[in-house]
């Protein structure tokens, strides 16, 4: 919740606006909850999808309208259109990936990724391409900027409001692929990432906090994982703790 009346100073400043709508939350109760209420508007409002975007992203020209006519050209199970990402050091955000299961979330991460156990980082990753051409496959692209289209709303619902902050991309991902819905990267619609600007520092208490209870919760209730699993899945995000 706002406390600097910036609710009141966007009210103001857009009101007349028939392209821009301030909308009062009520409260705080994070990310996807926030989102969701911007979706049922937009969707009430005949919307055929909607730009889920960090405000630490900045698009390059016709970015939003090359992945706009991506999705409303495309058959109708490509529902999730994400773009090329540019971080601010010119490097490419190479956030390509399949969905997560036990294995590769734990071999994909801190210290294990960076010896690649058993090749999952290069087979979880899409490693080898090139970025030459469209993507289309069954995974997740990063959740700074994502296009989705009506219908995965309509068949896999709204954002899960039980999660405050991260991993909302991946079981936006997991419910896609249960719906048998399709991911896609346009190439040539280019954003840049300021990272962690929307967020703050990513390794900051309050960060830590809420990826590991959103992994966890993750796990639990989409990938319903044994409680052995669960234990080990507790243990190694305490590990990352320290």
């Amino acid at each position: 919740l706002s406390t600097d009346n910036s609710y009141e100073k966007l009210k103001n400043y857009y009101q007349g606006s028939d392209i821009i709508s301030v909308v009062d939350a009520g409260k705080n109760a994070g990310y996807s909850a926030g989102n969701n209420i911007g979706i049922k508007l937009a969707l009430n409002d005949g919307a055929d999808a909607v730009l889920l975007s960090n405000s630490d992203v900045i698009y390059y020209e016709k970015a939003i309208d090359l992945m706009y006519d991506k999705l409303i050209n495309s058959e109708e199970k490509i529902q999730i259109i994400g773009p090329q990402i540019r971080l601010e050091n010119g490097e490419l955000q190479d956030f390509v990936r399949k969905n997560y299961n036990m294995t590769n979330y734990i071999f994909t991460k801190k210290p294990f990724r960076y010896f690649d156990f058993f090749g999952i980082n290069k087979r979880t990753y899409y490693k080898k391409y090139d970025y030459s051409e469209d993507l289309v496959f069954q995974g997740i692209l990063s959740g700074c900027c994502l296009l989705i289209g009506k219908t995965y709303f309509q068949k896999s619902g709204y954002l899960d409001e039980n999660v405050f902050l991260y991993f909302e991309e991946s079981i936006i991902g997991m419910n896609a692929q249960k719906d048998n819905l399709l991911t896609c990267l346009v190439v040539n619609a280019v954003v840049l990432h300021k990272v962690s600007v929307s967020v703050g520092q990513k390794n900051s208490a309050f960060s830590r906090y809420h990826r590991s209870f959103s992994s966890l919760y993750m796990f639990k209730k989409y990938l319903k994982v044994s409680k052995i699993k669960f234990f080990i899945l507790c243990f190694d995000n305490s590990l990352k703790s320290i």
